[in-house]
This record gives C-alpha cells, sequence and structure tokens, in this order.
C-alpha cells in the first residue's frame, strides 16, 4: 500500500496500519526481552537454589560472587569461571559438568543443561543484582512461594450433573467427586442440618423438645419448623443469626486460633507464674471474631497494632499476641511482663 503525496489513509487503512506498527512493537520487544526473562524465570532460580548460599555478596567462597552480573563475570581466585557461548571453556560449566559443584548435591541433567544452554546463549544476564528472596529454596520459601501469591479466583469447573450445584463451591466439590467416579450423598434432613449447624458455629447441641405438637430449641429458645428449616433459606438464615447474636460464636472459634498461637494465662514451664492480664487478648481476640472483623486486619492489629493505632487501646490489647507463648524464665530476664 503507496500514499501518494496529497493522499490520506481512510479510516480502515488507519486501523490496519496501527495494528501492524503495534505487532512488530511487541514483537521486537519480546525477542529483545527474551534471554532476559528467561534468566529471571529459570536461570536466577537455579542460581539461588544451588550456588548463591556460598558465592554471594556477603559469603564469597572462592572468591566468587554469582550475585550480580559484574562480579560473576569477573570470575573468583580461579579466574574467569563464564565465557559467555563457550561453556566447554567456561571454568563454572566445568565444574557443574563434572559433578564438583555443587559439592553435596550435584545437579540434574535438566539443571545442567539449562546452565549450559544459558551460557551458550551469551550468558545474558536479567535483574540485577539477583534478589535471593524472590526464589523459594528446599529450605525456605521465597517472594514466589505459593501462600504470598496474590489471592485468585479459580476457574469454576464444569461437571456432569449440572442440576446438583447450587452455589459455585458445589461445583468444585461436585467435580473432585465426578473425577473419582464417586457420587454426592443425599441431602440431609432438617433435624441433621440443625446439629451442624450448632455444632459449626457454638460447639453445641441443639436441645430439641416438643411441646404442643411443635418443635423448641431450649439453648436460645427457638421454635423451629424442621421442613421450613430443610427447605427454604430465609429460615435457614434466621436461625444462624440467632446463633450468631450471644458471644458463643467467638468463644468456640476463638479457642482454635489461642491453640495454635500457643496462648497461656500463666508462663509455663518450671516457674508457671500466674498472668493477671492474660484474658485481655484472650477477650479481644473472641470480640474480633464476634464481630466479623476482617482477617487483614486481625492479623495487622495484632502484629503491630499499637504502632498503626497508637491512641486505640483495643488495637494496643492485640499485641497480647506478641507476649502470649510459654516463656522460660528459669535463668533469662523477665520476658513477657507486658501481659503481667
Amino acid at each position: 500500500m503507496t500514499i501518494q503525496a496529497g493522499q490520506t489513509m481512510k479510516p480502515m487503512q488507519q486501523r490496519i496500519a496501527v495494528v501492524v506498527v503495534a505487532l512488530l512493537v511487541h514483537v521486537a520487544t519480546a525477542i529483545g526481552n527474551e534471554p532476559e526473562s528467561r534468566f529471571d524465570n529459570e536461570v536466577a532460580p537455579l542460581l539461588v537454589q544451588r550456588c548463591l548460599s556460598c558465592h554471594n555478596t556477603s559469603k564469597k567462597e572462592g572468591g566468587l560472587n554469582l550475585s550480580r552480573a559484574a562480579d560473576a563475570m569477573a570470575g573468583g581466585e580461579s579466574g574467569l569461571v563464564i565465557e559467555p557461548g563457550k561453556p566447554q571453556d567456561s571454568l563454572l560449566w566445568q565444574r557443574v559438568d563434572a559433578d564438583e559443584m555443587p559439592p553435596k548435591e550435584h545437579l540434574s541433567s535438566s539443571e545442567k543443561e539449562l546452565l549450559r544452554k544459558w551460557i551458550t546463549d551469551g550468558a545474558k544476564w536479567g535483574s540485577d543484582p539477583i534478589d535471593p528472596f524472590g526464589y523459594s529454596t528446599k529450605d525456605r520459601g521465597g517472594y514466589d512461594w505459593w501462600s504470598l501469591q496474590p489471592v485468585k479466583n479459580p476457574a469454576v469447573p464444569t461437571v456432569v450433573d449440572g442440576m446438583w450445584p447450587r452455589n459455585e463451591i458445589d461445583h468444585f466439590i461436585l467435580a473432585k467427586l465426578e473425577s473419582q467416579q464417586l457420587a454426592p450423598s443425599g441431602s440431609a434432613d432438617g433435624r441433621t442440618l440443625l446439629r451442624r449447624l450448632y455444632f459449626d458455629l457454638i460447639g453445641l447441641p441443639p436441645i430439641l423438645k416438643e411441646e404442643n405438637g411443635k418443635l423448641k430449641e431450649e439453648l436460645f429458645d427457638i421454635e423451629i419448623d424442621l421442613a421450613a428449616f430443610e427447605r427454604q433459606p430465609e429460615v435457614y438464615a434466621a436461625v444462624v443469626d440467632r446463633l450468631l447474636e450471644p458471644p458463643h460464636y467467638g468463644e468456640r472459634w476463638a479457642r482454635h486460633w489461642l491453640d495454635v498461637i500457643r496462648f497461656g494465662e500463666s508462663q509455663g514451664f518450671e516457674r508457671n507464674r500466674i498472668r493477671e492480664n492474660a484474658w485481655r487478648y484472650r477477650d479481644w481476640v473472641i470480640d474480633a471474631l464476634n464481630r466479623d472483623l476482617p482477617y487483614d486486619e486481625f492479623v495487622r492489629q495484632q502484629i503491630a497494632g499499637d504502632v498503626l493505632y497508637p491512641n486505640d487501646l483495643d488495637a494496643l490489647l492485640a499485641t497480647g499476641f506478641l507476649v502470649c507463648g510459654t516463656w522460660d524464665q528459669v535463668g533469662h530476664n523477665e520476658g513477657s511482663s507486658e501481659m503481667r
């Protein structure tokens, strides 16, 4: 397509030209960034996991630092270790290929091939310096660890029995069952549902009694129509709301959190000194659950509530988390005086 002097491009021609230019820029960028991207995604993790524990900025065994491009290319006490484009002349490759490095756990065949190909292709570097915490190792998690990744909504799986699921969670359950050639159990009756609900929310079974042909739950003085409870979501929701009114929900579920963090109302060990104010943190956890404090804020206040909200006594109580565990005071200074 040639545009003569004085001519203007038609709208369709303009669109085509823009698309072509964009594609060319995208391809050129991808080609230009490919070696660096491969280094960050493949080579850097290998160096972190297998090499940097001995060859880093602070610990340069043999005078070699492989965490920075300039230092890696400068080599160490034995001279140059990387000859870009020439793996056979690169001391790094020679030592790795001969299983001399790493000294204890040698590289696998695929890891060796990755390193050899990287040197063959010019030993192009990516992010410089390599962030050792950017990648997980067998001993610790890095920024790429699964629990540190942003939360994403997974795609809802398709199922054979499209009539069974009532919500998206059901799709995941049924998909797993179907993958194992299993079928879901039948629907629970109203009495079973009620019992499960009580155990789940407050940890106690319902106390049911029939009066004048009607069923009554005595713990919370609730009159229950089991048929409606089983079939009508609004009736089920009303019972849930009633169970959440008193503090029993927080008392039940706070126990799980307090067990995980090893909460104690005494120091433990030989002296086992009583912590007279430990209950304040315990009650904060119960109250936080009962008022549905978002989990991120729940954690944030326990770690640094006094710093984030210095004028908020409630946030200060949350930091009892930091000193609520057992402390061995034998032969040591007072450990958790704040809890007293």
